[in-house]
């Protein structure tokens, strides 16, 4: 997992070259991280191969096992009327970047690929 990581990190960054992008093997959540970390106006990516104690809709738990991978992203939005728009957006894109390296990538959800 480490090295298809390392590719898709490699991607990520050509192909948004202003972002801060960081890997983890195991961390609590990408999300929590992001915000405990990241500086207002910063561009950043948060890759983890395990997520355990993550949050998805309506606060349930949601841990990404070992094996798969976790990916949140913190940025400021300035086009509010569009905000809808904006998962399907990203999720189609991050499954460009992963297509070179994965077959079959798909979204599954807005914000699951």
């Amino acid at each position: 997992m480490v090295g298809i990581a390392l590719k898709i990190s490699q991607e990520l960054q050509a192909r948004w070259p202003n972002w801060t992008i960081e890997w983890f093997e195991e961390i609590d959540s990408t999300n929590s991280y992001l915000m405990r970390h990241c500086k207002l106006g910063e561009k950043r990516i948060c890759i983890a191969g395990a997520q355990t104690m993550g949050r998805g809709r309506r606060g349930k738990d949601w841990a990404t096992p070992k094996g798969n991978l976790a990916i949140s992203l913190a940025f400021e939005y300035e086009e509010i009327s569009r905000i809808s728009q904006l998962a399907p957006r990203v999720g189609a894109e991050i499954a460009r970047a992963f297509s070179p390296l994965i077959s079959d990538v798909q979204v599954k959800w807005p914000n699951d690929v």
